[in-house]
């Protein structure tokens, strides 16, 4: 079935974060059903550096069209400028990479 907005608009939108937040709450937690025997999961966090504004428009737009990021630096350089220039501290503007290494056993 597929989500119809304007037929229900008291439905939320599948997988979307309020969806998994209703089931969460009404199910007490939110889990797969699964016959693992052991499951680890460890999170691992790493900090980068962007060193200049323009690494921002790079990073933020990496794998898209020259062109792309040529209209982003026109439309956004100026603003992004006056941000990084607030926040970035004496090794650049830091980014937090969140990534998590899941183990399990059957």
């Amino acid at each position: 079935m597929l989500y119809n907005p304007r037929l229900h608009p008291e439905w939320l939108e599948p997988h979307s974060l309020q969806w998994y937040q209703q089931l969460g709450d009404s199910q007490k937690a939110y889990l797969y059903p699964c016959s693992f025997t052991k499951t680890e999961i460890e999170i691992i966090e790493t900090i980068e550096y962007l060193h200049e504004p323009t690494d921002v428009i790079r990073y933020g737009c990496f794998g898209q069209s020259l062109n792309l990021i040529s209209v982003a630096e026109k439309e956004g350089l100026t603003n992004i400028k006056r941000i990084f220039e607030k926040e970035a501290g004496r090794k650049g503007l830091s980014i937090t990479h969140s990534r998590y290494m899941i183990r399990v056993e059957l």
